[in-house]
């Protein structure tokens, strides 16, 4: 099972039925932007590294999806994808 985690707000995911790995960050983003709150215009970061919604997310990484709020913070989705 994976969890996405958004702050507070946690999603369990039984990988056979709601499948993530293999899903591009478009399609993620999509699927779950509403369950976690993913902010709109939020910047793809997988494994560290800014991707766009193209690239397709493989078992053991992990997305974050941040968006800067302004000067006080910013936002952060973290997805660790897992076998």
């Amino acid at each position: 099972m994976i969890t996405l985690t958004c702050g507070v707000n946690q999603l369990p995911i039984v990988n056979n039925v709601d499948k993530v790995a293999g899903l591009t960050v478009g399609d993620i983003r999509r699927k779950y932007r509403d369950q976690l709150n993913i902010p709109a215009g939020a910047r793809a970061i997988l494994d560290g590294k800014q991707v766009d919604d193209n690239a397709v997310v493989k078992d053991g990484t992990e997305l974050e999806f941040v968006k800067e709020t302004g000067e006080k913070g910013i936002v952060r989705v973290i997805l660790r994808i897992a076998a």
